[in-house]
């Protein structure tokens, strides 16, 4: 294999932490930041109302008779 035609991973490996870097710098401007805290906590949020709901859901679904399984 042709050495000019390989890929220079140190100057990939560069290029990506150039661009992690920008792209933290975007994330912690104020605005951002708030907006990454509040997707955060809504993610946090449904997860332990699934974990809340999803027994009772599953308890009543069970009771339901001549509906489909799909259903």
């Amino acid at each position: 294999m042709d050495e000019t035609a390989g890929i220079d991973l140190s100057a990939l490996w560069q290029s990506l932490l150039v661009q992690a870097e920008a792209l933290l710098g975007l994330a912690m401007r104020p605005w951002n930041a708030y907006q990454l805290i509040i997707a955060l906590v809504l993610y946090a949020l449904a997860v332990v109302l699934s974990r809340a709901v999803r027994p009772r859901l599953r308890a009543w679904l069970r009771t339901r008779e001549g509906w489909p399984m799909w259903r």
